[in-house]
């Protein structure tokens, strides 16, 4: 619950209060990656950018490491290379939290980038249902 209020919170430009939000989050789940990683995605947003590459480094010794949450924590960071390098190993990794790709507002920066697009491509979404 606290990870999405985090979220909702930071999308409203709100973000100290996503920040609490998301250390709580990290607090309840007792320290799970997806967790981690929304919590270094509020700090690299809040320009504190040694927080959130300490809580990376600690990511990357996951056993199973969330790679859709750290590409928008390089997204975050200013780091659209390394975002989509994070998604397509998302992709790789069959990560469940890919069925957001399209729809996730944390990635709207990458909408307008071929190797953005590629990967919606290669995802093979079904086609939008036009609404009634």
């Amino acid at each position: 619950m606290h990870r999405w209020r985090a979220q909702a919170l930071d999308m409203l430009g709100r973000h100290r209060e996503a920040l609490a939000a998301y250390q709580r989050s990290v607090e309840l789940s007792g320290e799970g990656g997806e967790f981690l990683a929304g919590l270094a995605r509020g700090h690299a947003v809040l320009g504190e950018r040694a927080e959130a590459e300490r809580l990376l480094a600690r990511l990357a010794g996951e056993r199973a490491v969330p790679t859709f949450e750290i590409a928008k924590v390089h997204l975050a960071l200013g780091d659209r290379a390394g975002a989509l390098s994070w998604l397509e190993r998302a992709f790789e990794a069959r990560s469940h939290s890919m069925v957001f790709l399209g729809v996730d507002p944390q990635l709207a920066p990458l909408r307008g980038d071929p190797r953005f697009a590629q990967l919606v491509t290669r995802m093979a979404f079904p086609p939008q249902v036009s609404g009634r």
